[in-house]
């Protein structure tokens, strides 16, 4: 007489993203969700569990609708297995490879990666970018150096006379850095002020490149703004410097 075996329930796990679209407010626990396989019928599944989304492509993207069934009751598919490991996870690669090998002669582990391979080649164009945008920032930021410097130097040679004059009036060192000084920090003030203006339209074209942060980020536009003046702050100490060095006696001999 023929034993007839029955069918274990067919269940299956659903993805947050997944969970709350079908059953918002309700708990996804417990619920009937009908498969179609198209050309061979449809079945229905118990969800049986919730499991947190995972970005498949890349950390900015979406995460979609996902279904995980179990391998038992679908031996047929690729099966991908995750091992949370102290240290470094690559001495461990030949271990767990003999261990799967173990378990099943037959089905080999085709590839074993460490998560973070895995996580920095999906953004590898992401880095790359990120390399070149930071090279075009330090040029900008030295042309920047160069700029308040030049037309600091500029401003003290062409007021050579003044100066001496100032200091043969009793101006001391202080003073004198103090008026390149306020020179430079009003030169530094116009550019950044007009620099954040041209910029704000451009904003979009970084958004796509960054992740956890928005290019209109208060502290990122502080920062911006804190690195700038420091920048100016150190190109001023030369032309300041040379300001305080005026020989008043010579300048004014030469009238």
């Amino acid at each position: 007489m023929p034993v007839t075996i029955p069918m274990p329930p067919r269940v299956v796990m659903v993805s947050e993203t997944l969970a709350n679209r079908l059953w918002p407010g309700q708990s996804a626990v417990g619920q009937q969700l009908v498969v179609d396989y198209s050309t061979v019928g449809t079945y229905p599944y118990e969800v049986v569990g919730v499991v947190g989304d995972v970005r498949f492509r890349g950390p900015r993207s979406e995460p979609r609708p996902e279904i995980y069934l179990p391998h038992a009751q679908r031996s047929y598919l690729i099966m991908h297995v995750a091992i949370r490991t102290d240290g470094d996870p690559r001495a461990l690669i030949p271990a767990v490879r003999a261990a799967l090998r173990d378990i099943d002669p037959q089905k080999p582990a085709y590839g074993l990666t460490p998560l973070e391979d895995l996580v920095s080649a999906t953004m590898v164009r992401d880095q790359q970018a990120m390399v070149a945008l930071l090279a075009f920032a330090a040029a900008a930021v030295f042309l920047a150096m160069l700029g308040v410097y030049g037309v600091l130097s500029a401003r003290v040679r062409e007021r050579h006379q003044e100066i001496g004059v100032r200091i043969a009036l009793g101006a001391d060192r202080s003073q004198l850095v103090g008026w390149v000084a306020a020179g430079g920090l009003r030169l530094l003030g116009g550019g950044a002020l007009l620099g954040l203006l041209a910029a704000w339209p451009l904003t979009g074209l970084v958004a796509s490149l960054l992740y956890g942060v928005q290019p209109t980020d208060p502290t990122t536009v502080v920062s911006v703004v804190v690195v700038l003046f420091l920048v100016g702050s150190i190109a001023m100490c030369l032309p300041s410097w040379r300001a305080t060095k005026v020989d008043p006696v010579a300048v004014l001999r030469r009238g």
